[in-house]
């Protein structure tokens, strides 16, 4: 833009996103809620949606459409903070 040239450079974050302050992060392809503050953070763009969302959309089909009891709903999840996302939305969902 206006002549000016962009690099990119490709650091490893150890999968740590408090490693990655003050950088744009654009698109990424996650639903993690550590990237979903309120208020946003000005540097995370998100295109999709959280994990908790994805969750709760699921036990709503399933409860809703499918017509099971939330007792009959069973979650397993990898157990950091990205499974305890989905686990915390499908939570909320039952409750």
């Amino acid at each position: 833009m206006y002549g000016r040239q962009l690099g990119l450079i490709a650091a490893d974050d150890g999968y740590e996103p408090t490693r990655t302050r003050k950088m744009l992060f654009f698109g990424a392809f996650t639903g993690a809620g550590l990237q979903r503050s309120d208020p946003p953070d000005r540097y995370v763009f998100n295109y999709r949606a959280s994990y908790a969302e994805e969750t709760a959309a699921v036990v709503n089909y399933l409860v809703k459409v499918r017509r099971l009891l939330p007792e009959q709903i069973a979650v397993f999840a990898q157990q950091d903070a990205y499974g305890d996302a989905g686990f915390a939305g499908v939570e909320k969902a039952i409750r």
